[in-house]
């Protein structure tokens, strides 16, 4: 299935549509954003999985690897118990900073969807073997968090992974 192109602030998204997965009311799917600051570009792809329970996304980029799992949980927020909040929980990888996308794309998909979210990040900003990233590039993929998340609740369709949850 050829993706949809669709036109946000800062780059091109795309959202790959949603399928059945390998058992029943498993789907699975796809986005990813293009982020772009100084000349430095860098493609974050979310692939997801979703059952009648809750979500998980992988989020990698550059050179894909394992540097955070976040899971986040809905539940009332503490200030105005009529709106949905989350609460969260981190594992960071030694060295790694995937942990700056992992919980708050976690805890924004937690909140949106009203399910339990778990996240693996992975993503390596800049050339093989170089690890200080250029800050105006970790600060531009930070800002890109709530387009990766629109991203992925657009290809996960109208909602009715969650039937029982909306």
């Amino acid at each position: 299935m050829e993706p949809d192109d669709k036109r946000a602030t800062g780059g091109w998204d795309r959202a790959g549509g949603a399928v059945e997965g390998p058992a029943p009311g498993v789907r699975t799917g796809w986005a990813y954003v293009d982020v772009e600051t100084g000349g430095n570009q860098l493609r974050v792809w979310a692939s997801w999985t979703s059952t009648a329970d809750g979500l998980t996304v992988q989020l990698y980029g550059g050179l894909a690897h394992l540097g955070a799992v976040a899971i986040a949980y809905p539940r009332p927020s503490l200030s105005d118990p009529r709106k949905t909040s989350a609460t969260s929980s981190v594992l960071t990888r030694p060295g790694h900073m995937d942990d700056l996308l992992a919980r708050p794309v976690s805890e924004l998909l937690a909140k949106t969807l009203n399910v339990p979210v778990t996240v693996i990040a992975g993503v390596h900003i800049g050339p093989a073997g170089v690890f200080q990233a250029p800050k105006d590039l970790i600060n531009e993929l930070i800002r890109s968090i709530p387009r990766l998340v629109q991203a992925v609740v657009a290809a996960m369709g109208s909602g009715e992974t969650f039937p029982d949850r909306r």
